[in-house]
């Protein structure tokens, strides 16, 4: 039976808060949350189920119109999102991995797997 393996990626926290000083004359602009790394696949599904306005870029997330005080002063609520983040993450690569299991049982079972089949189609 074939497994996958997960990496356990590092830990997710904000390094620092960025934004763009052309903007801040503005009443909301976009605030950019750099993390300690970038987001799993998984992460991402994760963030955009739970907040969808969020956009994650590379290692870090851009809150749209929104305030850097705003930000700064609900950074505890916003490490409390990211927990629940990996949380869902978790929960999502768990039921992957038992998707995988009950594939495998399934193909042992009946004897079929996917590379058993002839279905090939000639080349030019």
């Amino acid at each position: 039976m074939s497994r996958r393996l997960f990496r356990q990626p590092g830990p997710l926290f904000i390094r620092e808060l960025a934004v763009d000083p052309a903007d801040v004359d503005q009443a909301t602009y976009p605030v950019t949350l750099r993390l300690s790394r970038p987001l799993s696949a998984n992460e991402m599904t994760a963030l955009a189920t739970l907040d969808s306005e969020c956009r994650p870029t590379g290692d870090s997330i851009v809150i749209p119109g929104a305030r850097l005080d705003d930000v700064a002063h609900a950074q505890a609520d916003w490490v409390l999102r990211l927990e629940t983040v990996q949380r869902v993450a978790d929960e999502i690569a768990g039921e992957e991995l038992l998707a995988d299991q009950r594939r495998d049982e399934h193909q042992q079972a009946t004897g079929v797997h996917i590379s058993d089949r002839h279905d090939t189609y000639p080349m030019g």
